[in-house]
């Protein structure tokens, strides 16, 4: 799906693909950028206990994906999630503005 959406992208488009296991489906490297979004574990299994899922769901789905160190080796940027979600959408932000918005057209 992704390739047909990059291939009628017109000319200096930025496409963005959300892939929760990335490092564990080695892909990569069919990407310009990669870009993780991090949080404290202790926080993560919090949320996910918010959107109602039983603690032992969330220690088999965290065992299950890459370490927070695998998946910030394979990224070239990374986002903290430790705090609102109005902070993670300043960062989001920051990153368009600063890094993604310059390097469209390119």
């Amino acid at each position: 799906m992704s390739d047909r959406i990059i291939a009628n992208a017109p000319e200096g488009s930025v496409v963005v693909n959300q892939i929760p296991i990335l490092f564990e489906t080695n892909g990569a490297s069919r990407f310009d950028l990669v870009i993780t979004v991090e949080s404290e574990n202790a926080l993560r299994f919090q949320r996910l206990r918010e959107r109602g899922m039983k603690d032992y769901e969330i220690e088999k789905r965290m065992a299950a994906q890459a370490s927070t160190e695998q998946r910030r080796g394979i990224a070239h940027f990374c986002l903290e999630n430790n705090g609102t979600k109005e902070d993670l959408l300043s960062a989001v932000e920051r990153l368009w503005e600063n890094e993604l918005a310059p390097r469209a057209g390119e």
